[in-house]
């Protein structure tokens, strides 16, 4: 009899058992320091925290990258643990009666040590649980990370700054869309292409843009060049990265049974009549919320500057003289600003090449203003450093500072998610086109917005990584399960 005996002690010890904390679903070894600093080293302090709903809230805060379905799927493992461990001491003590043993029967050693942590859960709930966390995995994979690396580099190869790269971008991200299964719609009557591509009805909506900035200084071969931990190419940070990260997510979020949308636009800032379209379709009126992955280095953005597109022209004896002595007094007033005004300065042209020291006629420049005071005044201190000059000011495009709804629930899980309060910064997007008729807007992406329309622009797959989980954690907490999750019980 004691041959069977040892056969009982053995087939219950080959199950799978929770002895430790990496060997709960879900767990990453990013979780141990953080876990370590909360008190948590053991499965007995894991047990306690879980007993508690406030430390337990507390715990998802203190840990980066924790949050309530792993939560979730750590509980549901400990209770068949739990219950796999009373199986086994029942086991244990039939098989010391079977052996006629003298000893007297012992209590049983596993008792509920779940008790407090959940009430009843029924074995269909428990598989339709354990089947959901399955398919809602939300962390990226080496090999979904390695897959975000090409999508970018596939999408920097075409040059987004010609109406050929754009076009050829359209059509690589509807198939990539429609293989995923989402529903995709081009619209082209603005003269810039929208990409509008759905599954369901309302839900969180990801927005991006397809163009860049021209590519003069960077070589064609850096586009999609592979450095350390950063790819290369014009467009890097703005946007091609966040919108692989796009692409990817959506092969697996097609498969959640939830409503969201992805939206590209292909006229960036200078004239936006693809925002100005899209603020019309009802997948933004109906949206629960707008992310939009702008270059932001993965910290959320509550508001945004005002901004304006304005071409300045001195005409006159002298024009390009004016010219210089203008951008000089528009130089120092930057400065003296302390932050309140930014100033990209772009085209500057004038006169005909008819003879080489012949003095132009006219002089002008293409300036893009991003401001934190209104634009109308913006561009009267510019009108004052221009005084008693000839000159003509038109303005191409302008949009007011906007402030977006901070107490949506996209701007709380983001800030929970991103660990970083949502911030107000010198940053603009075509978000300014959709606030009026939806202010549940966030911006926050991969990249730097500094590095962003240089010959030096980079993403890095960290950014990028940190991203594609960012997309999939608030697609999960906007989207919740509609199963009955199991609750702590009351102390």
């Amino acid at each position: 009899m004691k041959g069977r005996f040892m056969q009982v002690i053995g087939m219950a010890n080959n199950r799978e058992k929770i002895v430790k904390l990496t060997d709960l679903p879900n767990y990453k070894d990013l979780f141990t320091g953080s876990l370590e600093k909360f008190g948590v080293t053991s499965i007995d302090n894991l047990l306690q925290v879980l007993k508690d709903d406030q430390r337990t809230a507390l715990m998802i805060s203190a840990v980066n990258g924790l949050g309530p379905k792993t939560i979730q799927a750590w509980k549901i493992s400990l209770l068949e643990n739990d219950r796999s461990s009373e199986e086994t001491a029942k086991e244990t003590k039939v098989a010391c009666s079977s052996a006629e043993s003298n000893e007297a029967p012992k209590e049983d050693i596993a008792g509920p040590v779940f008790e407090n942590i959940v009430e009843s859960v029924s074995h269909e709930d428990e598989k339709s649980m354990n089947k959901v966390m399955i398919e809602r995995n939300l962390f990226c994979t080496m090999e979904e990370l390695k897959e975000v690396q090409r999508t970018t580099t596939d999408l920097l190869q075409m040059n987004g700054a010609k109406k050929k790269g754009q076009l050829a971008s359209i059509e690589y991200v509807s198939r990539r869309l429609t293989e995923a299964g989402l529903e995709v719609t081009v619209d082209g009557e603005s003269g810039f292409p929208t990409v509008v591509a759905t599954i369901g009805e309302g839900g969180l909506v990801l927005w991006g843009h397809l163009d860049t900035e021209r590519m003069k200084g960077m070589k064609r071969k850096e586009q999609g060049e592979f450095l350390g931990d950063m790819i290369h190419g014009r467009g890097a940070a703005d946007m091609k990265g966040a919108v692989a990260c796009m692409l990817c997510a959506a092969n697996g979020l097609a498969t959640w049974n939830i409503p969201f949308s992805i939206v590209l636009t292909t006229d960036g800032l200078g004239e936006p009549t693809g925002a100005e379209s899209l603020a019309k379709n009802p997948v933004i009126h109906n949206s629960i919320g707008i992310l939009v992955l702008g270059p932001t280095g993965i910290r959320p953005i509550i508001g945004q500057i005002g901004y304006a597109a304005v071409k300045v022209r001195t005409v006159g004896e002298g024009s390009v003289m004016k010219m210089a002595a203008f951008l000089k007094m528009l130089t120092n007033q930057i400065a003296e600003s302390s932050g309140q005004l930014s100033v990209k300065t772009g085209l500057i042209k004038g006169g005909k090449k008819k003879r080489p020291f012949e003095s132009p006629r006219s002089c002008e420049v293409i300036l893009e203003l991003e401001t934190l005071e209104a634009t109308v005044s913006a561009i009267e201190k510019m009108e004052s450093l221009l005084s008693g000059m000839e000159y003509e000011i038109e303005v191409l495009c302008q949009s007011e500072m906007i402030e977006f709804d901070r107490s949506s629930d996209l701007a709380k899980i983001l800030a929970d998610f991103t660990k970083k309060e949502p911030a107000f910064e010198l940053i603009h997007s075509e978000a300014a086109k959709i606030v009026p008729v939806n202010q549940k807007i966030m911006i926050c992406g991969p990249g730097n917005i500094v590095d962003a329309v240089t010959a030096q622009e980079y993403v890095t797959l960290s950014d990028l990584e940190r991203t594609y989980e960012a997309i999939l954690n608030l697609m999960d907490r906007l989207s919740p399960l509609e199963i009955e999750v199991p609750r702590l019980t009351d102390q």
